[in-house]
């Protein structure tokens, strides 16, 4: 039988003192962690940059609302809901029928009332001189200067009455006072209307607002 060397087993015996302190060293390491990449982001809150919105309405700053000045039926519509228009032009026509047989009666009274007050001066101007003459009393004289002066009177009734005339044909033809747009159409071709009856709006564009609302609690 071959004996095995001493130095042989020397060495096999330092080899397994090395393996078992290491394995002990091994276990009292901790195992090492991956390294993982992952997406951060800091949370916070950021009121100034913070953008909220609300509905609104945009609309004109001035809009007017007009109407005729006389009575009467709508017989034309020159414009449309949106059209732009400019300041005197006609919008709205009426009948002119009545308002012209009206002025031209008042025409007819006013010319036979110019007649009469023409006579009735001349007259007063020849009894002015019949006075002077002493041909005819002073009571003959102021009643010939009564009736002209009457007959003025009607004259400057019938003048007034027919400027009155004049302006209600003119007012028949409804104007815009301003440069805008047709907002609203209140009537129709045929409809009668009265005086001062809302008949159309116009908007004007140079200058405009926003109206919106805002709940509460997000007034602050």
């Amino acid at each position: 039988m071959k004996r095995t060397p001493l130095r042989f087993i020397c060495l096999i015996g330092y080899i397994a003192i090395l393996t078992i302190f290491e394995g002990c060293s091994r276990q009292d390491q901790p195992p090492k962690q991956l390294a993982r990449p992952v997406k951060a982001f800091h949370i916070q809150e950021n009121t100034g940059n913070a953008i909220t919105r609300f509905a609104g309405e945009v609309r004109p700053r001035w809009e007017a609302t007009l109407s005729f000045r006389a009575a009467g039926k709508v017989i034309a519509r020159s414009v449309e809901l949106g059209s732009t228009v400019h300041k005197g032009q006609r919008l709205l026509k009426l009948d002119t029928n009545d308002y012209g047989l009206a002025t031209q009666t008042l025409e007819a009274q006013l010319k036979f009332a110019e007649s009469d007050r023409n006579f009735t001066r001349d007259d007063l101007i020849r009894y002015r001189e019949l006075l002077k003459q002493q041909v005819v009393s002073s009571p003959e004289f102021d009643r010939h200067n009564t009736t002209y002066n009457t007959a003025q009177k009607r004259v400057e009734a019938l003048q007034a009455q027919l400027k009155v005339a004049q302006n209600q044909l003119n007012y028949t033809a409804l104007l815009a006072d301003r440069n805008g747009v047709v907002t609203a159409l209140l009537v129709e071709a045929g409809q009668v209307v009265n005086a001062g009856q809302p008949v159309i709006r116009i908007a004007q564009l140079n200058e405009k607002e926003i109206q919106f609302d805002i709940p509460e609690y997000r007034i602050s």
